[in-house]
């Protein structure tokens, strides 16, 4: 955690945007991220959590599924071969422009049946472990919310 203040999170404390933050994400960083996310969220739910992450050039896919398995997964990490034209599709949507300086990239994160889909930029800040762990809170927040209306 302290690395990733260091190395990347401080660097945005005067407002700049280029540096190591902003480039692109590593297989080893996102292996990091994969096993923080799972770490945090197999204990809190005391299941265990299936993530297969896909790295494209652009944004980066991130499946996360519950299961009953008894043995905990190792998270899945590639980069793709092939554009899914769909995903590709959506994360264009998602570039918003509001003038000509001004320019916003959202990320999304939606459930499909029993699985959770985060696609976010590929910039290193999206991903570290510290973001991993934000994410978790974020995950296990959203679903705790979501129990009153089922």
């Amino acid at each position: 955690m302290a690395k990733d203040f260091t190395e990347v999170r401080y660097q945005l404390l005067k407002g700049k945007t280029s540096g190591t933050a902003a480039k692109p994400v590593g297989v080893r960083d996102l292996s990091g991220y994969a096993k923080y996310l799972a770490d945090a969220l197999d204990s809190f739910a005391k299941k265990h959590h299936k993530i297969a992450v896909t790295r494209y050039p652009d944004f980066v896919h991130c499946t996360i599924q519950i299961t009953r398995s008894r043995e905990p997964f190792r998270p899945v990490v590639e980069s793709a071969s092939n554009g899914n034209h769909s995903l590709m599709r959506l994360w264009a949507d998602l570039g918003h422009g509001f003038s000509q300086w001004v320019y916003v990239q959202r990320s999304l994160r939606g459930f499909v049946g029993d699985k959770l889909h985060l696609l976010k930029s590929s910039r290193l800040i999206d991903w570290t472990r510290t973001q991993a762990i934000m994410d978790a809170d974020d995950i296990v927040a959203e679903v705790l919310s979501d129990q009153g209306n089922l």
